[in-house]
């Protein structure tokens, strides 16, 4: 009896662990892609609107994904515009804002890094010390988290099509306990160098690879499990 509670409470855990590893690990993987920046760069022209060359501005991307992997507190954007050397292109308003967003992306990291581990002690459990049959429910809890995974961000993907702005604002709301995030694209660089719409590509980019990977954990490891007795 209290081996069967632990192995359905085993596969309960392992279903809600997937959608958190999917989630993170294609938000950490975005996060850190090059090609995202330049592309937000060079589609909505910042180069013209703030003045900054494309070469500088790639150096900026690169400049912030450091500081989301490093252990520096604040930011440090070195930036020459205009043949002017600016030491820290944000202001005071960005900088304490930056912080909030890369303690946010820390809880990403971590999340992702707890969901690997509780899965793969859970998958070494199921190889080593049980039957087949419960290898086999291990894999059917996979695919029933992508498609708990499907359900959640399904929902969000289209959300976000219908009314982006209202969920821009309100995951911000919920994921900072201050207004830094209102910013003015007149006077910060942050705001103006990644506008709402650079967002909302990204938002769709997340989405599609996340209902990508969902759909695979559907569907490989039923195809899997069917070799089991």
């Amino acid at each position: 009896m209290v081996i069967k509670s632990f192995s359905i409470f085993q596969s309960l855990i392992v279903t809600i662990l997937i959608p958190i590893l999917i989630v993170t690990s294609v938000a950490s993987f975005v996060i850190n892609l090059p090609l995202l920046y330049s592309y937000g760069f060079e589609r909505y022209e910042i180069s013209d609107y703030t003045s900054i060359d494309p070469s500088e501005l790639k150096s900026v991307g690169k400049q912030i994904r450091d500081y989301f992997n490093n252990d520096d507190e604040w930011i440090t954007i070195q930036v020459t515009r205009n043949n002017i050397f600016f030491p820290n292109l944000f202001n005071n308003k960005e900088i304490l804002h930056m912080k909030d967003v890369k303690q946010l992306i820390n809880l990403v990291y971590f999340s992702q890094k707890i969901s690997v581990v509780l899965i793969i002690l859970a998958t070494f459990y199921c190889v080593f010390f049980e039957t087949n049959n419960r290898l086999k429910k291990l894999l059917y809890a996979v695919s029933r988290g992508g498609i708990l995974t499907l359900i959640i961000f399904g929902s969000l993907a289209i959300a976000s099509v219908v009314g982006f702005d209202k969920l821009f604002i309100y995951f911000h709301q919920i994921s900072f306990n201050n207004d830094l995030w209102i910013l003015d694209p007149r006077t910060d660089y942050l705001i103006a160098m990644f506008p709402q719409g650079f967002f909302f590509d990204t938002t769709m980019f997340i989405g599609f690879l996340i209902i990508f990977f969902a759909i695979l954990c559907c569907i490989i490891p039923r195809m899997i499990a069917r070799n089991f007795q």
